[in-house]
């Protein structure tokens, strides 16, 4: 199944899309809940690159806001971006990823 990015116009408001590779049990709770989280702050308070919502977070900042430990949510990122489901752009050193929510 080919994820999309997901678009500023998007109206997604009362709903949570749950795309099929997070029913994959080898994913891990961690990874799914990661990326719910990630879905849900993209729509609320993503950025756009003119055309995809995308968020500027470091892993710090992430493990932070769901009380993980970097180690651990590196590991679900490793395991969301092989899934398809989110897409990460480094900016350079010194600098934030930029995180694409696939669905």
């Amino acid at each position: 199944m080919k994820q999309n990015y997901m678009k500023a116009d998007m109206q997604m408001k009362n709903q949570i899309y749950y795309p099929e590779p997070l029913l994959e049990p080898e994913l891990g709770n961690t990874a799914t809940q990661l990326y719910l989280f990630l879905l849900r702050k993209s729509l609320l308070s993503g950025k756009s690159d003119s055309r995809y919502l995308y968020l500027e977070l470091s892993v710090e900042e992430i493990s932070y806001m769901i009380f993980r430990s970097p180690s651990t949510i590196k590991r679900a990122l490793n395991r969301l971006e092989e899934a398809g489901l989110i897409e990460r752009r480094p900016q350079g050193k010194g600098k934030k990823n930029h995180w694409y929510v696939m669905i």
